[in-house]
């Protein structure tokens, strides 16, 4: 109990005098990044495939958000590390007259590390990243639920982003859009996503 306090105290103390020091440093070299947006994902995993050609058709109703959290560190105006998780949802529901609903629910859960480059100064941005992550599946059919692992992968995305006021000191909004590649079970999950962010810097 007390090794449990102790830890606790240094991980507040830590926030506490760590990150507000660093958001006051004179470049304020670290940001805070928050958004959220909606994507159009291909399956290339064979379970997911095999689940969405046999229980839920192309009238299923359907809806996907993605939601991110991550921070970065400049080295200069024009280039920085981008350091981060994402978090996936897409749901499925399938209910034709007379027989039971069927839902598929699918949480991702993915991390990145990578780097964006300013050209112009003028707000614009590039990026990749490395990205490792997993999901969980979980079904309701015929009334019966259960649910299924992924197996743990690898692979990259390529950003465009545009900061609306030039990634200023405090908040600024952004808008972007990305292409994700991940290998999955006998194939690739390519993920086209659009989200909006709140930058704090």
């Amino acid at each position: 109990m007390k090794t449990t306090f102790f830890k606790i105290l240094v991980a507040v103390t830590f926030a506490f005098l760590f990150i507000p020091s660093a958001f006051a440093m004179q470049n304020h070299p670290f940001t805070l990044q928050l958004s959220l947006g909606t994507s159009a994902i291909f399956y290339g995993d064979q379970a997911v495939k095999l689940q969405r050609e046999t229980n839920f058709p192309s009238e299923s109703t359907r809806f996907v958000m993605q939601g991110e959290v991550g921070t970065s560190f400049f080295l200069d105006e024009y280039i920085a590390f981008d350091l981060g998780s994402i978090l996936g949802f897409d749901w499925f529901k399938y209910a034709p007259e007379g027989t039971y609903k069927n839902s598929m629910f699918l949480l991702s859960y993915d991390f990145f590390l990578g780097c964006r480059i300013y050209p112009f100064l003028e707000g614009f941005c590039f990026g990749i990243d490395y990205i490792t992550g997993g999901y969980h599946n979980f079904f309701m059919l015929q009334a019966v639920k259960s649910n299924l692992i992924g197996d743990w992968s690898n692979g990259f995305r390529i950003v465009a982003e545009y900061n609306v006021l030039n990634n200023r000191i405090g908040w600024s909004p952004a808008f972007g859009i990305y292409w994700q590649n991940m290998a999955r079970n006998g194939g690739w999950d390519n993920t086209v996503s659009v989200y909006a962010r709140a930058q704090l810097r």
